[in-house]
């Protein structure tokens, strides 16, 4: 028979039409998109005030009080917080005044023993940030033996957060 002779001519005209006739293969384009952020330093402050209640001249002992500073900075962010002379130091002595020309020396230090003082714009606390609060405690000292009228004294200190 001669369709049995045809057969492999057949099966070869037909695998080349429907390989015609099937679609063009896909091609694929890729792009590339840059991602970036800027992440810059920031420290935030809080304060917490010193009060030394109250006080007589002859009391034999210093007053004490406490104050905290409290910084959240970037993780890794150094930094160093540092505190001025308040409103009416004479020099590097910080003192309170009661508005009237009379005022009562004062100090604050880094440790509870008041042996570390943190001196006006000379001593600066170094940290280094952790993005968590950060708690700094200062302890401050009235030294006894002030003959000053009764009164109410203040002053005020700025706290210096330099990153």
């Amino acid at each position: 028979m001669d369709i049995f002779r045809r057969t492999p001519a057949i099966v070869a005209a037909t695998a080349l039409a429907v390989g015609l006739a099937s679609p063009a293969a896909a091609s694929t384009q890729t792009g590339l998109i840059e991602v970036a952020i800027t992440i810059v330093p920031t420290c935030v402050i809080k304060t917490t005030d010193m009060n030394f209640g109250t006080f007589t001249s002859s009391e034999p002992t210093d007053d004490l009080g406490t104050s905290n500073i409290t910084t959240t900075c970037s993780l890794l962010t150094s930094f160093t917080l540092g505190l001025d002379g308040g409103l009416h130091a004479d020099g590097a002595q910080r003192r309170m005044s009661d508005g009237n020309g009379n005022f009562v020396r004062y100090s604050i230090a880094r440790d509870v023993a008041r042996t570390q003082l943190l001196r006006p714009a000379v001593d600066l606390v170094p940290l280094i940030g952790t993005g968590l609060p950060q708690v700094t405690q200062l302890y401050g000292s009235v030294p006894t033996g002030q003959n000053v009228p009764a009164g109410t004294y203040t002053d005020r200190i700025t706290v210096t957060v330099d990153f």
